[in-house]
């Protein structure tokens, strides 16, 4: 394995989704969860993040899934995303990684991120929303080594495409089962994205890519919003004020490590490097405050300290698995692109 990865690539000139294309820049802003609970925005609270790869005829994917919304009825039968909604996933493929500088950073966090202060998105995957809740996808690659402010921006229809036998990209939107391995969680449904995105042009050269993702509604004091990144921290005490500053802005504002996802796609997906669905980290992460409350109902042995998901996983993209009750058989929407990036 290599310690010292650093990429450079200009990929916005091959992009060719036969899409929409305009050169733009690009910036999120996200805000605290306690803001969006008492103004009841609880739909864009972020609840998990995953990032993991998987193999097919097809070749090799980077998959990426994002939940949202804690609080959906488990007897609802479909569910519309706010028109006010913008849910964004990051990806920064240009920061290098060591994973053996400090042993116990990476069992925590996955590596030790070189130049902290220099985390800047290379790829950011924005949804919206329509009036009637219909998702529109806007990605923007970078180019340069991340210190430009140049990008394309490529805007995906909003209609259901048919697939095709070698799409180059696939993007979901819809109600899901909650994938969070919690007693309390089971039995939930969450408002679901996810992406496969062909891992040869994410990372050509294998290297690692830092994930993280934000959510963005309007708010009485302005826009508020949720991080998500690494599981069990954004959301507990100590860490709130992460939620206020970009990764780049933990280290150089709060002094402390990056909210961010780090992941080795030369090394198996297992949390802390990325996290796969089937990862308990409740129990892999060992919080007291969130093992003390794992078993809302004692004797349980469906709700009781889970160690795996309620339902199963699916074994092809979107992976989640199917929503909860009513609306098992709710397929959600799904998004073919054809081409490279």
């Amino acid at each position: 394995m290599q310690n010292h990865r650093r990429r450079q690539f200009g990929v916005c000139g091959s992009l060719l989704w036969a899409l929409s294309v305009i050169c733009a820049a690009h910036a999120a802003d996200h805000d605290d969860t306690p803001a969006l609970k008492d103004n009841a925005r609880h739909e864009a609270r972020l609840t998990d993040l995953h990032v993991f790869t998987d193999s097919g005829p097809r070749g090799e994917f980077l998959i990426i899934t994002l939940a949202s919304n804690p609080t959906i009825p488990p007897t609802a039968e479909s569910y519309t995303f706010p028109s006010d909604l913008k849910l964004s996933v990051f990806i920064d493929r240009d920061s290098a990684v060591d994973f053996d500088a400090d042993p116990d950073t990476t069992a925590e966090y996955g590596g030790t991120i070189e130049r902290p202060g220099r985390i800047e998105a290379d790829i950011v995957l924005t949804t919206t929303f329509d009036s009637l809740g219909a998702p529109q996808l806007t990605t923007t690659v970078s180019q340069g080594d991340g210190d430009s402010d140049d990008g394309c921006q490529v805007t995906a229809p909003r209609t259901t495409r048919i697939l095709e036998e070698n799409p180059s990209m696939r993007y979901f939107v819809g109600l899901r089962d909650d994938p969070f391995i919690r007693g309390p969680r089971q039995g939930r449904n969450i408002g679901a994205i996810a992406f496969e995105l062909p891992l040869d042009e994410i990372s050509p050269h294998g290297d690692p890519i830092l994930v993280w993702a934000t959510s963005e509604v309007p708010g009485p004091a302005g826009p508020m919003g949720d991080l998500g990144a690494r599981a069990l921290r954004s959301q507990l005490a100590p860490h709130i004020d992460l939620n206020f500053f970009t990764p780049a802005e933990h280290y150089t504002e709060l002094g402390v490590v990056p909210d961010v996802v780090i992941f080795d796609p030369e090394e198996p997906a297992t949390f802390p490097n990325g996290r796969m669905l089937t990862d308990d980290v409740v129990d892999l992460v060992g919080d007291e405050g969130v093992l003390s409350t794992d078993c809302p109902t004692p004797g349980d042995p469906v709700q009781c300290n889970p160690s795996t998901n309620d339902l199963a996983f699916l074994n092809e993209f979107p992976y989640l698995a199917a929503p909860q009750g009513a609306a098992t058989g709710a397929q959600g929407l799904l998004f073919t692109f054809d081409g490279e990036w």
